[in-house]
């Protein structure tokens, strides 16, 4: 009974303790020894001979408040701790992004700096070249964000080193410094930081959305000019040599690649373009290009002066073909249900080949020729014609015969549709010459489009390009034209001419409009004195271009008098096309 009631009191005097119930005479400490309402010891507890315990000591023997002021201690000091190294982590990571950054710029910087060396460098003397682009660039970067103590450190440590890509054209950089000693380590530790300082690497890479470029370029015979326009057959520097090097130069620059997704394709132009021995076999087996029976010619010969004498368009009949190969040339002239070859409207230019078949390019209708030459009499002012058929003419009044495939004899260079193979884009380039034809730009515009719209695809047979704006991730495709001519058209010879507007079928104003209606970025480069780049031809040329879109871009280069000008022409082209980006 008496334990019975000694517990049963304890739990009644604990109760009436911790409920506030003041209404006992009498409880028991937590010893289980008898306190006056007052907290004094009972008699038993005078009688024990010890010393009665402090506040504090009463509360640490407690078992629970004992422990709970060690959590509270211990929690107090990981709180601390812990917002430490809080702040201590937020510090390195701000110096780490600090000097990422910095290195990021670094990267760019020197890879753009090395498109602009000249490609006979050594590697060794590349890289002594760049690095202090790259140490500036970190330097200038990274010190803005560190204390005069912190930046002292970064001087006296930094190291940046390279790695050049030249192949594909970039620069990675990594750099290493001191920064100074963290917070904590500061305050708490007495550390100065990291012993190898704080390290990263940055590089550059190219736009991961598509791109695809179409060099379009002049091989008429006025190409073998210098860009003074004097006759240089054979000098490295003339016109077409010197875009040779300029086009391999901004291809270098692009570094197609399908992992990069970056494509070229090449279209060499006069007054016809030509295709290769492949798809001209593929063209005429599936009725894509057909042998004219007769053809549209707007001008049949020339008077001077020439508002004295202008010939009327007329439609001629061709001979029966004679068996003779087609060489692979076509112009913009379509063939009809009745075998007849007339300019398409300008509206249908980019049908494909199956809805309106092509005419193979046999008695092309350039300005002033004819298939039959205008018989006696002959107008006054009569200056001359160029015939394929001269049996009717006179002696005296032809200046020359015409070969069956005027321009198309000696198989000029023919088109690369788009592809990923810098080999193949390289040895397209490699075989551009200047060949007899007339400068008819409106084609290079035109076919250089039907290689990049995706409608054409089945046309090329490109198991990638060109590829469909509106799938997913292509969205952001950039597809561009870079258009290079050395003068003006010369289907049409005389201002105000109205066979102008049809003597070679789409002009390239009207070329220019369609390509650019497509999303078709145009960039327009004069091979030629800057001189000679004036009044209407310059207006006409910028018209062209994509300069009126896109003001903040630099579309049009008229002004090249020196291969250097050229070179550096393309090489600016290369550089917008491809917006370099940080890639780790």
């Amino acid at each position: 009974m008496e334990t019975s009631q000694g517990r049963g009191r304890n739990r009644i005097g604990r109760r009436n303790v911790e409920a506030g119930e003041g209404d006992t005479d009498l409880s028991i400490d937590r010893q289980g020894r008898p306190v006056s309402p007052r907290g004094a010891p009972s008699d038993g507890a005078r009688g024990s001979g010890r010393r009665p315990l402090a506040p504090l000591d009463l509360f640490l023997r407690d078992t629970r408040a004992g422990a709970t002021a060690i959590t509270a201690a211990a929690l107090v000091m990981m709180t601390l701790g812990g917002t430490a190294l809080i702040v201590d982590h937020l510090w390195l990571v701000g110096q780490r992004d600090a000097l990422k950054s910095a290195a990021d710029a670094a990267a760019v910087a020197a890879t753009l700096e090395l498109l602009e060396l000249p490609s006979n460098m050594s590697d060794g003397e590349v890289e002594a070249a760049l690095q202090p682009t790259a140490e500036r660039y970190v330097r200038f970067n990274v010190s803005g964000n560190l204390s005069a103590d912190a930046r002292r450190r970064m001087e006296e440590t930094l190291e940046v080193s390279l790695m050049v890509d030249r192949a594909a054209g970039v620069v990675d950089v990594a750099a290493r410094a001191d920064l100074g000693g963290t917070l904590l380590s500061t305050l708490l530790l007495d550390y100065a930081g990291p012993e190898d300082g704080i390290a990263v690497e940055a590089g550059v890479g190219a736009e991961v959305n598509p791109i695809e470029v179409v060099l379009a370029i002049d091989i008429s015979g006025s190409m073998r000019r210098d860009l003074e326009g004097n006759w240089a057959h054979h000098s490295p520097d003339n016109r077409i040599n010197t875009v040779k090097r300029a086009a391999a130069n901004l291809v270098a620059i692009l570094n197609p690649d399908e992992s990069r997704r970056v494509a070229v394709g090449v279209v060499p132009w006069h007054h016809s373009v030509r295709l290769d021995g492949s798809a001209r076999g593929e063209w005429e087996r599936k009725g894509w290009a057909k042998y004219p029976e007769s053809r549209r010619y707007a001008k049949t010969y020339q008077c001077t002066p020439a508002p004295e004498c202008l010939s009327r368009g007329e439609d001629q009949d061709l001979p029966f073909q004679d068996g003779t190969t087609w060489n692979g040339c076509l112009d913009e002239h379509r063939i009809s249900g009745g075998g007849r070859a007339d300019f398409a409207p300008v509206g249908t230019a980019l049908d494909l080949p199956s809805y309106a078949p092509f005419a193979q390019g046999f008695y092309p209708a350039v300005y002033g020729f004819a298939y039959q030459c205008l018989a006696p009499p002959l107008p006054n002012g009569f200056w001359r014609q160029f015939c394929y058929d001269d049996t009717s003419v006179q002696p005296g009044h032809r200046q020359q015969a015409r070969a069956v495939q005027y321009g198309c004899e000696a198989e000029p260079p023919p088109i690369l549709p788009l592809t990923s193979e810098r080999r193949a884009i390289e040895s397209a380039i490699g075989r551009l010459e200047a060949d007899t034809g007339e400068t008819h730009s409106a084609l290079g515009v035109l076919w250089g489009q039907r290689l990049l719209s995706h409608s054409w695809k089945s046309v090329w047979g490109g198991a990638v390009h060109p590829v469909d704006p509106d799938e997913e991730g292509n969205a952001e495709v950039r597809k561009a034209i870079v258009l290079l001519t050395d003068g003006a058209d010369t289907q049409c010879m005389e201002p105000g001419d109205p066979a102008c507007e049809t003597g070679g079928g789409v002009p390239r104003g009207d070329a220019c409009a369609l390509a650019k209606a497509e999303g078709t970025e145009i960039f327009v480069i004069a091979a030629m004195p800057p001189g000679e780049v004036t009044g209407e031809l310059g207006r006409t040329l910028r018209e062209c271009s994509s300069e009126g879109d896109d003001p903040a871009g630099t579309y049009v280069f008229l002004n090249n008098a020196t291969p250097e000008s050229l070179e550096a022409a393309f090489a600016d082209i290369g550089r917008q096309i491809t917006s370099l980006r940080r890639t780790h």
